[in-house]
C-alpha cells in the first residue's frame, strides 16, 4: 500500500511538471526520466544516444518531505 502511495504521489509529481514544462527540452527530460524508470519504452535510436552519454542515477524528481522538487 506504501508503495503505490508513493507511486501515485511520483507520478502526480510528473503530471504537475508536465503541466509546467514551457520547453521542448523540459518534455525530453521528462520522457527521459520515464523511460529510466521503466515507465516508458525508449525511443528508437535512444539506445545509440545512451552508449555514448552517461547514465544519470539520481530520479528527475526526489522524494522531500511529502514533496517530489526537481532534482538538479
Amino acid at each position: 500500500m506504501e508503495q503505490a502511495e508513493s507511486e501515485l504521489s511520483y507520478l502526480e509529481a510528473v503530471e504537475n511538471a508536465l503541466s509546467n514544462a514551457s520547453e521542448i527540452a523540459d518534455l525530453e527530460e521528462i520522457r527521459g526520466e520515464l523511460e529510466e524508470q521503466a515507465y516508458l519504452k525508449p525511443r528508437a535510436g535512444a539506445r545509440k544516444k545512451q552508449k555514448g552519454a552517461a547514465k544519470t542515477t539520481a530520479p528527475f524528481f526526489c522524494f522531500n518531505r511529502r514533496l517530489y522538487n526537481l532534482c538538479g
